[in-house]
């Protein structure tokens, strides 16, 4: 951040304009979303809400950041690799020499060694804890626990969920969700988790949705404790267990792979920051074009106004002296024609004679 003297440091003390000029872009997943809109609250020292932040400030460019269309095979294939690492409980690395001197190149590094035994708990305990919220939710829309497995669920909506900055003392003390949050809605949240994680049907684990699953768990342990979910505990831990290997090995299962991955990724987004780059040199240099022209053309207004002034000055000057030297010609001829007459006078025998 650049650094602007006086009081106050960098962008706090941007004018206005390139304040509302700056995005910060996020992808269209609700706690990324949060995420940016609190980076930028804390990086403009903002005041208020997280969600007029979330509007005026993020942009929701999720093919910009996510590059789909470039990174998609080889983002499948780590999530198909990494599935079958998990859920058949295969070693990590074919390879054991390479695990004491350099475990992180081991495809699927940070996988714990049973995680196949830690998925269908983590579905169970899922289950455990999204009964409970159900039967919460039960007196406050009786509905609910008649609709079918088909039925569509409210959508959850974690960025008015997590908006709220102040935790509500009362709602609390009434044994209701923290912040906006009613149970209809923590229900539907972990109902969909529910749904996500494992298709009964099929027999199939969705890993991509442990991270989702960590999320929720580390949200009610930190604002829904006075709910005393059974398993949420347990379900928390299990869950940082497959999280901590899941997350880093998403995009890219081995160092290869992640730096293919990430350089497909990051591609529009760096070729994003070179444009505004080029944009703003290009700006800045026609600003200061401009501005020597200016100067230029100042300078030279300047310099005839002085050669103007100058000229004035020595006309001025020659009139005076012209001026000086007539009326010094006058003087000395007034004087020449005294003295003629004064000579006439005294030579003029006839007015010798009267007098």
């Amino acid at each position: 951040m650049h650094k602007i003297s006086g009081e106050g440091t960098g962008l706090l003390r941007l004018h206005s304009t390139y304040r509302h000029d700056l995005k910060i872009y996020s992808s269209d997943e609700g706690r990324v979303q949060m995420s940016a809109a609190a980076f930028a609250k804390g990086l403009l020292d903002l005041e208020g809400q997280l969600t007029p932040i979330l509007v005026s400030l993020v942009s929701k460019d999720s093919s910009m950041l996510d590059g789909l269309d470039n990174a998609s095979i080889e983002m499948e294939e780590a999530k198909a690799r990494l599935n079958d690492i998990i859920t058949s409980g295969m070693k990590t690395s074919s390879n054991e020499s390479l695990e004491p001197e350099f475990p992180w190149m081991t495809d699927g590094a940070g996988l714990p060694l049973n995680a196949s035994q830690l998925l269908p708990k983590l579905v169970k305990l899922t289950k455990k804890v999204t009964e409970q919220v159900r039967l919460l939710a039960k007196d406050e829309d009786e509905e609910l626990t008649e609709a079918s497995s088909f039925d569509v669920v409210t959508p959850y909506d974690q960025a008015k969920a997590l908006g709220k900055t102040n935790i509500d003392i009362d709602r609390i003390a009434a044994g209701l969700p923290c912040g906006s949050e009613g149970f209809l809605l923590m229900y539907a949240r972990w109902r969909k988790l529910e749904r996500d994680l494992y298709n009964e049907r099929k027999d199939r684990f969705d890993i991509t949705q442990i991270p989702d699953v960590y999320d929720s768990c580390k949200y009610d342990l930190l604002h829904n404790a006075h709910l005393n979910l059974e398993g949420l505990d347990e379900l928390f831990k299990v869950a940082q267990l497959l999280a901590d290997g899941v997350i880093p090995n998403e995009y890219g299962i081995n160092p290869k792979q992640k730096l293919k991955i990430g350089s497909k990724i990051a591609r529009r987004l760096l070729g994003k920051l070179l444009i505004d780059l080029r944009n703003t040199r290009e700006e800045a240099n026609s600003v200061a074009a401009l501005k020597s022209n200016q100067d230029q053309q100042s300078m030279s207004m300047k310099s005839e106004k002085e050669e103007a002034d100058h000229q004035s000055k020595l006309f001025v000057k020659s009139e005076d002296m012209r001026r000086t030297t007539s009326t010094t010609s006058e003087i000395s001829m007034d004087q020449d024609d005294d003295d003629d007459k004064e000579t006439k006078y005294r030579l003029d025998p006839n007015k010798c004679q009267d007098t």
